[in-house]
C-alpha cells in the first residue's frame, strides 16, 4: 500500500503547493499587508468586545428576579466593585424576605446585606439593600441561569 499511495500522495501535495504558489502570486504586497492589517483590527474588536461590560443587564436581572409587588425607587451600580444598591418598597416583611432569598439563590448575585428597613406611613415596607454581583452578570450574555422559581408557601 505504501508504493502505491505514497507517490499519489505527494503529486497532490506538490500540486497543491503550486495552487498555493500560484495564489500567492496573485497578491501585490500591498494587498497582503492591508490583509493583515485588517484581521488585525478584527482580532482586537473581538478582544475588546469579549471584554466589554454590560451594565444593562442588571435592568433584565431584576426584571427576572423580582416579586411583582415590589417598587424600586433606586438603583446605584458600581460596576468596578460588581455591586448595586437597590432601595425600594414591598407590601411586607414576608414578602421582603422572599425577595432577599431570592436574590440570595441567585448564581448571578454572589452576596446579598439588607442594610435598611421601616414601615413607612403606608404600612409598606421600605427597604435598602446591595448586592455583590457575578462578573457573568456584565457579559453579553451571562453563562449562569438568570431565573429560577423559590417556594413561597406560608403553610407551618
Amino acid at each position: 500500500m505504501k508504493f502505491g499511495y505514497e507517490p499519489y500522495l505527494d503529486k497532490k501535495i506538490k500540486t497543491l503547493d503550486a495552487e498555493i504558489d500560484k495564489l500567492n502570486q496573485s497578491f501585490t504586497q500591498s494587498q497582503v499587508d492591508n490583509f493583515i492589517k485588517f484581521y488585525s483590527q478584527l482580532s482586537n474588536l473581538k478582544i475588546l468586545l469579549n471584554n466589554h461590560i454590560f451594565g444593562s443587564n442588571i435592568l433584565k436581572f431584576l426584571e427576572e428576579n423580582s416579586l411583582k409587588n415590589l417598587t424600586y425607587t433606586g438603583l446605584d451600580l458600581d460596576v468596578s466593585r460588581k455591586e448595586t444598591k437597590l432601595s425600594g418598597t414591598i407590601s411586607s416583611y414576608e414578602l421582603l424576605a422572599q425577595q432577599l432569598e431570592i436574590f440570595r439563590q441567585s448564581p448571578l448575585v454572589k452576596e446579598v446585606f439588607l442594610k435598611n428597613s421601616r414601615k413607612n406611613d403606608r404600612g409598606e415596607i421600605d427597604f435598602e439593600v446591595t448586592l455583590v454581583l457575578a462578573k457573568d452578570l456584565f457579559k453579553e450574555t451571562p453563562s449562569l441561569p438568570n431565573s429560577f422559581s423559590i417556594s413561597t408557601s406560608t403553610q407551618p
